[in-house]
């Protein structure tokens, strides 16, 4: 059996302890609630420790990392899409960018 993994690099427009960057801490928490609750996400690791590389150390703004894994590519873009209409303009305001890197 084949999962998806998902590993995403977003760049915050304001330092981590910014009140806009801890709303999106709060809703990425309430995003991740609702990702469990669907039986398609198997694991959301923490990036509490994972050395940030070069290649995402540069730019402008604050790194932020997320990796998940998830049972099927079907499952994953469901729930993506299906959720980034509520988040999306909340989410344009925080990032400065998005890398994704995805493989099976």
């Amino acid at each position: 059996m084949a999962f998806v993994s998902i590993y995403t690099v977003g760049r915050l427009n304001h330092p981590y302890g910014h009140p806009i960057s801890r709303k999106f801490f709060e809703m990425g928490y309430e995003v991740m609630r609702q990702a469990a609750k669907t039986g398609q996400l198997i694991e959301e690791f923490s990036p509490f420790g994972v050395p940030i590389t070069e290649e995402v150390s540069k730019g402008d703004g604050f790194p932020v990392l997320t990796l998940t894994v998830w049972k099927s590519l079907q499952g994953l873009y469901c729930f993506t899409y299906h959720r980034r209409y509520e988040f999306q303009g909340y989410f344009n305001q925080v990032f400065k960018k998005y890398l994704y890197h995805t493989w099976e």
